[in-house]
């Protein structure tokens, strides 16, 4: 959180961390009407985009074992905000086991052993 935070700071962006759960809707409209670039992890808060300004920027964050693609480019093109997705590329990282059927995706480099089906 803190080097993401950091990036956008160096390349001049004002960051502003959110707690969702603990704000009304009506002050959650007012942060997501206001901001330019929303970064958040894949989950039900990004909902939030259906709120955003059109040509505002979200950027998702996915772990490394999620095969499927944003659950949220829907939402993006109806908003008209431009949506980018950001997957973790490194399997040690990964927030979920490797022998989890979820976690093995060609897509992600790793080639399920024929014995696990």
């Amino acid at each position: 959180e803190h080097a993401v935070a950091g990036s956008f700071r160096a390349g001049g962006f004002e960051v502003r961390r959110v707690d969702w759960a603990g704000m009304s809707l009506g002050e959650q409209l007012w942060v997501v009407e206001r901001a330019h670039v929303m970064v958040g992890i894949h989950g039900a808060e990004l909902n939030n985009v259906l709120f955003a300004t059109p040509g505002s920027v979200l950027v998702e964050l996915i772990p490394y074992c999620w095969a499927n693609a944003s659950d949220f480019w829907e939402f993006s093109v109806a908003a008209r905000v431009r949506h980018y997705v950001w997957r973790n590329p490194d399997p040690a990282r990964a927030q979920c086991p490797a022998h989890e059927p979820t976690c093995l995706i060609p897509d992600h480099g790793f080639a399920p052993p024929k014995t696990l089906f």
